[in-house]
């Protein structure tokens, strides 16, 4: 059995955390691998590039990628619609028992499906026009799981997608997904419990890539700082 540590901090300078590239000094020989330890900072922001837009009947608020806890959300979100309408809020309210958003918003609108902060505010996405006063389930609590994938530890033949050929999916095939069960910049430790991957043939891997990314949406953590991965190989 060989030790293979990779650890995001030796990646090649030309990468990033979340998407990064290493040399192997020395090159592994293996036929089958599993993930014994997976260890990250949470720096992960819950809103992002990816779901901070609401579009309105009087443009488009963007709210700035970070990290929000629920306060601190509700309050930016409201000084932005009440900036973007012109007048007096509060146009949204929140019951803390419940999770449930109160919206007044007249007769101005916003529109369900083209923001891409819908699903943390649980818009109806087949509404173009939301107005008047409706209510919402805050989804803040994301992301809510890590994966990682590799295109040199996930050959195509191993893979079956429905619908869709193996090709155009092998690079974000992921070899683990942990659940982030620690909050915003705690430093978590998942150890994997799951069976070795076989090759059918062994591997010989000079160059290694690794994406780090959301299962549920597919969108690089591009705000990661830091990760490590031990694997066993054999």
């Amino acid at each position: 059995m060989t030790l293979l540590h990779i650890d995001s901090r030796y990646r090649t300078r030309s990468s990033s955390a979340s998407h990064a590239d290493f040399n192997m000094i020395r090159v592994p020989r293996m036929s089958r691998f599993r993930v014994k330890s997976f260890n990250f900072y949470n720096t992960l922001h819950n809103i992002s590039d990816h779901n901070n837009t609401l579009v309105t009947s009087r443009g488009t608020i963007t709210i700035p990628p970070a990290f929000y806890d629920v306060t601190s959300f509700m309050v930016l979100l409201d000084v932005q619609l009440m900036n973007v309408f012109g007048n007096v809020g509060p146009h949204i309210e929140l019951d803390r028992t419940t999770n449930t958003l109160s919206w007044t918003l007249g007769t101005e609108s916003i529109d369900g499906a083209a923001s891409t902060i819908s699903d943390v505010l649980n818009l109806d996405k087949s509404s173009a026009a939301l107005s008047g006063n409706f209510t919402s389930i805050l989804h803040l609590s994301v992301p809510a799981n890590i994966s990682l994938s590799s295109p040199q530890l996930n050959v195509g033949e191993h893979n079956f997608h429905a619908g869709r050929s193996a090709d155009t999916h092998t690079t974000i095939q992921p070899f683990l997904t942990a659940p982030i069960s620690v909050p915003y910049l705690i430093q978590q430790v998942y150890d994997q419990t799951e069976p070795y991957v076989i090759f059918d043939a062994p591997l010989n891997i000079s160059r290694l890539t690794i994406k780090v990314f959301d299962p549920a949406t597919g969108n690089e953590y591009r705000n990661l700082t830091h990760w490590n991965v031990l694997l066993e190989c054999y």
